[in-house]
């Protein structure tokens, strides 16, 4: 797992040496399906972030859940009337009694 990482980049004029601060630890696939709630849980207590890995290559990214941007549901509901009262149409299927 990495937390931080220094790399060495190499130049035609000298040697410059780059900090890069990751906030995110790169765990394997295997290694997030083993460790699948206790990452979840340090994610949340932390704001950290996970990268997620196969075969060296990043596939996914958990990152915690912002809670200053409220979720606003009220537009996303239709109301239709009362659906569980019976219409009095009763189908026209093969044996069913007449009306």
């Amino acid at each position: 797992m990495l937390s931080r990482t220094t790399r060495t980049l190499l130049r035609a004029k000298g040697v410059v040496t780059i900090l890069v601060t990751m906030t995110a630890r790169v765990v394997s696939a295997a290694e997030f399906k083993a460790k699948c709630l206790a990452i979840l849980d340090e994610v949340a207590e932390t704001n950290g972030e996970f990268v997620v890995t196969k075969r060296g290559k990043p596939v996914a990214r958990v990152v915690p859940v912002r809670k200053d941007t409220p979720v606003d549901l009220s537009q996303s509901v239709l109301f239709e009337g009362d659906v569980l009262s019976p219409t009095g149409v009763w189908p026209e299927f093969p044996g069913t009694p007449p009306q």
